[in-house]
């Protein structure tokens, strides 16, 4: 089973900064499971909160009203662009940009070298769909 976390049905509930790391916590994310593509094909959509984690990370913006849905975004490892839908876990080391614009309006840009994406806790069924 492929998944991947649709920013656009998320919900963006916080951002901390330490030690050159940008925590971001997504509760819920959005999490799409597919046999085939994530964002793509039919499959069904659960609920479960997500940690993406940024090393040598830096702000180019910053939201200030939190918790907010998220509307759009992207998240750029390398060459490789991932619009909307990005992978629901793994570590990825090269140029990272995540970009995140939320229902509020305001924008999250994060840049770094490195991204870390966990899922947390048991995931909640919401819906099955097809494409």
């Amino acid at each position: 089973m492929n998944e991947g976390i649709e920013l656009h049905d998320s919900e963006l509930v916080a951002i901390t900064c330490s030690n050159g790391e940008a925590i971001v916590l997504l509760s819920p994310a959005y999490i799409h499971r597919t046999v085939g593509r994530p964002g793509v094909d039919s499959g069904s959509g659960w609920l479960q909160p997500a940690t993406l984690t940024i090393s040598s990370a830096s702000l180019t913006s910053m939201p200030k009203l939190l918790p907010a849905t998220i509307s759009d975004g992207f998240l750029r490892i390398g060459t490789e662009h991932h619009s909307n839908v990005i992978p629901a876990s793994g570590t990825f080391a090269d140029v990272i940009e995540l970009s995140i614009v939320l229902g509020t309006s305001e924008a999250l840009t994060i840049r770094g070298q490195r991204i870390r994406i966990q899922l947390h806790d048991e995931p909640s069924f919401v819906e099955n769909f097809k494409q």
